[in-house]
């Protein structure tokens, strides 16, 4: 009791006196970092692919467009040269089954393309945010140890 009431005493006198005791858990600031750090490469990579399969998917849309266009040109001066409305018709039904097949195969491709890069993307994330999670539970280990 008597030494209760001397560290009441103290703590009047000087209300830090409490804390002086008290241990504080020590951080590994430099493994945080680390791990934030890690953290942002992360996504920095993610952003990447993800901004280089959509560079991609777009030069593919690019690619595709320019060849419509050529086509529905060719197919016009086909057209203009035809001497019979039945010709016309026939070279005109031709070019529309043609784009319609092309348009299929243009947008399985882009579909695939993108399947893949995002099935990519998601591998790649998952597999960081596992590592980053080993790392901050051996954080908290560590953390936790030292105090």
């Amino acid at each position: 009791m008597g030494n209760q009431s001397n560290s009441d005493k103290k703590t009047q006198n000087n209300p830090f006196e409490f804390f002086k005791d008290m241990k504080m858990p020590s951080i590994d600031y430099e493994a945080l970092l680390t791990i934030q750090r890690q953290n942002l490469e992360a996504l920095a990579n993610t952003q990447k692919s993800a901004m280089e399969a959509i560079k991609t998917i777009a030069g593919l849309h690019q690619e595709y467009t320019k060849n419509v266009v050529d086509q529905a040109n060719q197919t016009l001066k086909q057209v203009m040269s035809a001497k019979t409305l039945e010709e016309q018709m026939k070279i005109h039904g031709e070019a529309v089954k043609a784009g319609i097949q092309d348009w299929m195969k243009h947008t399985q491709h882009v579909s695939k393309h993108w399947t893949e890069s995002s099935k990519d993307l998601h591998e790649d994330m998952g597999a960081s945010i596992k590592k980053n999670m080993k790392h901050a539970q051996d954080f908290y280990e560590k953390a936790k140890k030292a105090h």
